[in-house]
């Protein structure tokens, strides 16, 4: 029994680097800050179009949409406000980073799955040594 805990436990601890990585919890962006950070027009390159992103501009605006075109000088972010679609371009002057949005809900889904798988670990060997 002690043998599966520690094993169960060796497991969970191995996992929390990598759940961590992008999410902001400590520990996430270790291996990213050893590597040099790449301009914001490659960043917004490396996305695919569509996907959800968050742009902050060097005057302290933040705006949240969907990534459009990707040109030479500009982006496109797709703004939803009251119900309505619009466009918004971007120039890459203006611009001091881009990152791609992930859900939250995926990070939530991945914890209770593990956490699950470890106690059904744990009474699996609670039952064995009965």
């Amino acid at each position: 029994m002690k043998v599966l805990m520690s094993m169960a436990l060796i497991y969970a601890l191995s996992l929390s680097p990598c759940l961590a990585e992008g999410t902001g919890l400590p520990g996430g962006d270790a291996q990213a800050s050893n590597q040099a950070k790449p301009s914001v027009k490659e960043a917004a390159l490396a996305i695919q179009a569509g996907q959800q992103v968050e742009v902050r501009t060097k005057n302290k605006e933040k705006v949240v949409g969907k990534l459009g075109a990707v040109t030479n000088d500009t982006l496109e972010v797709r703004v939803t406000n009251a119900g309505k679609e619009e466009s918004r371009q971007l120039n890459f002057a203006d611009v001091k980073s881009i990152k791609e949005k992930h859900s939250q809900k995926t990070l939530y889904i991945t914890l209770a799955v593990i956490g699950i798988a470890l106690a059904a670990l744990c009474g699996l060997a609670l039952a064995r040594t009965d």
